[in-house]
């Protein structure tokens, strides 16, 4: 009977976390699909799928992501400190969704931003989802989590909220 209990709880709790991530937002349509959409201030709103289309290993960038190189975007996701400076970070890693990371294995190179703030600014790192906005740039870099297919300049940063 516990067992059965702690089951249900385990899928309640993981049913809750895979409805409030980023991740998960737009599941409508193929993850292949390359969506952009204009969002106010001059920033295309980009999602994870749309960033899945560089496949680990793959030798080129696909020309749909191509596009996306050096464009002002943004995208959900939770912030990854790389740094512990009294709680603050100014280079840090945005992952789909929470607890990447944390564990073992990290996210793959796809499906994570690394992403540095311009101005020399520090964040207190949120817990909640945020919209990160600033120059996308497609390029492998490493991360103390292993490599790392995106980073970028990062400009501002918002709560999350869904639009």
């Amino acid at each position: 009977m516990i067992a059965g209990m702690l089951a249900v709880l385990v899928y309640a709790v993981n049913r809750d976390l895979l409805t409030v991530t980023p991740a998960n937002i737009r599941v409508k349509r193929p993850a292949s699909a390359v969506r952009v959409t204009f969002s106010a201030g001059g920033y295309e709103r980009i999602d994870w799928s749309t960033l899945r289309v560089l496949k680990p290993g793959q030798a080129s960038v696909p020309t749909q992501l191509q596009q996306l190189h050096g464009r002002n975007v943004a995208i959900p996701g939770y912030v990854v400190p790389l740094e512990d400076n009294a709680g603050f970070a100014g280079e840090f890693l945005v992952v789909p969704y929470f607890g990447a990371c944390v564990h073992s294995p990290p996210p793959p190179p796809n499906q994570m931003l690394l992403v540095k703030l311009t101005g020399g600014r520090e964040i207190r790192p949120p817990v909640n989802a945020i919209w990160i906005h600033g120059v996308l740039k497609i390029e492998s870099r490493e991360s103390p989590y292993g490599q790392v297919a995106y980073s970028m300049d990062g400009s501002h940063i918002k709560p999350f909220t869904e639009q």
